[in-house]
């Protein structure tokens, strides 16, 4: 049974949400698939796509590229805040990017009469993403750490026991992450420290007001995506993500750190 709601936030994203309901259980145990749909691919897009495979025929705004997430029915019961400020980001890169986001509830105490237990996380090039206490032994990752991208296990983790009576800081971690699982590495300013391949900006920028900004700085709203980070992200849709070829740029992990001030 599939239902597609168009919802005030929809409409003022620009988004279409849909929840996929597919087995037979209790309305209240029953799976959910949430689906967030950016805009199609544009001319530009395809021009860019086109560079990379010539005589390519395809026509603005019929495709988006998919990307499928698994999260875990009890740490969304469990983290509320964590998980509404998570899809509040995914909402808001889907508003800029030819994308879909695909996120499955996974609930492995329910069993479907055919299939077993819906074990979404095995479903190849699925991104996990989990809320939990990340300087727990299950993780045993420093208590600083807000958030990571683990491309290596393909996951993004989220400390939810910090952030879930912190919902500012539940969604710029989030879009932090996700920015990451789309290839978009750190933007520094002059005077820190950067790696190979960190996007470092002029003086005058004030780089811990960006969303890739490695640390979460007290006061710095981080919350807004600048040209710049979506021109990133899409550039890594249209030449990497599509290209399974190529090596991505966002291969590394990456972790956003609670500014020591704070």
């Amino acid at each position: 049974m599939t239902c597609v709601k168009t919802t005030l936030l929809g409409l003022l994203l620009g988004v279409q949400i849909s929840c996929v309901a597919c087995v037979t259980a209790p309305p209240d145990k029953q799976p959910v698939v949430l689906s967030i749909i950016g805009p199609a691919a544009s001319s530009q897009d395809l021009a860019e796509l086109s560079g990379n495979a010539p005589g390519l025929d395809l026509e603005p705004n019929k495709f988006n590229v998919i990307f499928e997430l698994v999260v875990f029915v009890e740490q969304i019961e469990q983290y509320p805040e964590t998980w509404k400020q998570f899809r509040a980001a995914m909402y808001e890169w889907a508003r800029h990017l030819p994308i879909k986001f695909i996120a499955y509830h996974e609930n492995p105490t329910m069993i479907h009469p055919l299939m077993g237990p819906h074990l979404y996380r095995h479903r190849p090039g699925v991104i996990q993403v989990h809320m939990a206490d990340l300087s727990s032994s299950a993780y045993g990752l420093s208590d600083r750490l807000l958030g990571m991208w683990q491309s290596s296990r393909q996951r993004i983790l989220l400390d939810a026991d910090s952030l879930e009576t912190r919902p500012e800081y539940a969604y710029s971690t989030s879009l932090h992450e996700i920015g990451h699982m789309l290839g978009v590495p750190h933007v520094v300013g002059a005077n820190d420290p950067g790696l190979t391949g960190f996007i470092i900006l002029r003086q005058e920028v004030d780089a811990e007001n960006w969303v890739m900004y490695p640390r979460q700085v007290k006061d710095k709203p981080q919350k807004i995506l600048h040209s710049l980070e979506i021109a990133l992200a899409r550039h890594n849709l249209m030449h990497y993500w599509t290209r399974p070829n190529i090596p991505r740029r966002g291969s590394d992990d990456c972790g956003f750190l609670l500014d020591k001030g704070d």
